[in-house]
């Protein structure tokens, strides 16, 4: 169990350093759970072609202005 929340926490971080949307996102939407529920439950009914279409959608649907376009 350690290893996993060790995994988990290494993937945000790096996620937080490489991609503006999940960041932008994280910030916007307050608490890391709030962000994976939100996650979960759009990849629960819906299929993304790839994480950054997951991101524009979060984004656009939202209706937020992405700081830096992409």
């Amino acid at each position: 169990m350690l290893a996993l929340n060790l995994l988990a926490f290494l993937a945000h971080t790096f996620l937080d350093f490489i991609d503006t949307s999940y960041t932008f996102l994280r910030k916007v939407l307050g608490a890391r759970k709030t962000f994976f529920n939100d996650f979960s439950t759009l990849t629960k009914y819906f299929f993304y072609p790839s994480w950054d279409a997951l991101m524009d959608f979060m984004i656009k649907d939202l209706e937020l202005k992405h700081p830096v376009p992409g």
